[in-house]
């Protein structure tokens, strides 16, 4: 991982780079005992930085539970010599916030490297984690939302405007759903040209808003000529918030968490998430993950080779 963490710097010329941050846990929902955080860098090449396995129960720990009473000295004595797996007391939603906060703090010591932009999926408490208990002295960690989660916003808007406007007389009509008017498709197709208006222009402000401007003005007439006949500002107003300035700040420079997505998918591979895996399992499925997704699968053979004993 130190190979990659030179490889980001000498992209962005300096010690202070960008970090795609994200969580993954060992069972499909937040009762999970087991996760893995990592920080990716941003880019077409995206390569795992660090990553850290957090566990809430020792398998060791558990199994000596058997001999506790039977046998107390070798209890005592291998309870006393194991590496204990368990890192992480709160719950298991809690560890992709403990977790990349570890991250952050360790990069400086580690690969002498600071993390000084943050790609984030919106999750309300990791980003103040970072700003409330800051990891640097000197420098101050800016936010880059995931733009594949930003852009979601405005389908999540238009269902609520929908939802809310439903019993409401429109020209006639209930609502703003229907033929001729704001179809499911037509909400999940504003989401996608939102998106585009920010991938497109994501390097400039200005132009960002005015392309996404540019969507309301072509389906409601033409560029030139808007049309808001049937807008009311009780959710007018409401859209309008996903076109300022300051809002689309956020997604400057965008980034994504594709690449956070495609690692997990190798390291439940090698640990499915239906088979019970201690955390030591973990640890080590997530190492060959890192080697595979940094450098592909060939980069394993050789560590493979020193565990068989082969060449």
């Amino acid at each position: 991982m130190s190979n990659a963490v030179e490889e980001a710097c000498k992209k962005s010329n300096e010690r202070k780079i960008t970090a795609s941050g994200d969580g993954t846990w060992q069972k499909r929902d937040f009762s999970s005992l087991r996760g893995v955080v990592e920080v990716l860098s941003n880019g077409p090449t995206a390569k795992v930085l660090d990553l850290e396995r957090l566990s809430k129960k020792c398998s060791i720990c558990t199994g000596l539970l058997s001999i506790k009473y039977s046998d107390p000295k070798q209890y005592s004595e291998i309870k006393n010599k194991h590496q204990c797996e368990i890192n992480h007391v709160g719950s298991s939603a809690s560890m992709e916030v403990a977790g990349i906060h570890r991250l952050f703090a360790r990069s400086k010591m580690l690969y002498n490297v600071k993390y000084a932009h943050y790609i984030g999926d919106g999750d309300a408490k990791v980003f103040p984690k970072l700003l409330s208990d800051h990891p640097y002295e000197d420098v101050s960690i800016t936010k880059i939302e995931d733009v594949n989660h930003f852009s979601k916003k405005m389908l999540h808007r238009l269902q609520k405007i929908a939802k809310s406007l439903k019993k409401t007389n429109i020209d006639g009509k209930l609502g703003i759903r229907g033929s001729g008017r704001m179809t499911k498709k037509m909400m999940i197709n504003f989401k996608h040209y939102y998106r585009l208006a920010i991938v497109r222009n994501k390097t400039n402000l200005g132009d960002m808003v005015r392309a996404v401007w540019a969507i309301w003005k072509h389906k409601s007439s033409s560029n030139s000529e808007p049309h808001h006949e049937w807008c009311s500002p009780s959710y007018c107003e409401y859209l309008q918030a996903l076109e300022k300035a300051d809002t689309l700040k956020r997604v400057l420079n965008g980034g994504s968490q594709n690449a956070n997505e495609s690692f997990h998918s190798i390291l439940w591979s090698l640990a499915p998430k239906n088979r019970y895996s201690t955390g030591v399992m973990i640890d080590l499925c997530a190492a060959m993950a890192v080697l595979i997704y940094n450098d592909g699968y060939q980069s394993i053979i050789p560590v493979l080779s020193e565990i068989t004993g082969t060449e």
